[in-house]
């Protein structure tokens, strides 16, 4: 158990790290001055130049690699969700780190969780699928 523990920690942490590397990294980089070949290729020449670019990269390579370990070594219903922590993590990290402003109501679910009243999400089964919609309702019954 301690070393599923140890390895969610560096699948979180590297995750996190490479992704608020790579933000930070972009940010600095800039946006392209247009949406043309010569001026996106410039762009790329930046970013590629960029340290926090590279410093994010091998992190999020770690972190993919620490989920195949620890989906060798535990079930699905167990890594996934456990992961899911980096979201937690990635949003402290995203205030504390980036200065970025948090708003309440964003997030992976602000969509489905902060509807007006009267929006309905399917729970209908198409045939023998599960639509997008009915799967998103048997989270909300």
């Amino acid at each position: 158990m301690t070393r599923v523990i140890l390895v969610l920690a560096v699948l979180i942490l590297g995750s996190t790290g490479g992704e608020i590397a790579i933000t930070y990294g972009m940010k600095a980089t800039g946006e392209p001055a247009r949406l043309r070949p010569r001026a996106l290729l410039q762009f790329l020449g930046r970013a590629l130049r960029n340290g926090w670019f590279w410093a994010g990269v091998p992190l999020m390579a770690l972190s993919f690699y620490a989920l195949l370990v620890l989906l060798s070594w535990e079930p699905i219903s167990l890594v996934i969700p456990a992961s899911a922590l980096s979201y937690v993590v990635g949003t402290l990290g995203a205030k504390y780190i980036l200065r970025e402003r948090i708003f309440p109501r964003t997030g992976p679910y602000s969509a489905t969780l902060n509807r007006p009243p009267g929006i309905r999400v399917g729970s209908e089964f198409s045939g023998s699928r599960l639509t997008t919609g009915s799967y998103i309702g048997l989270f909300l019954k």
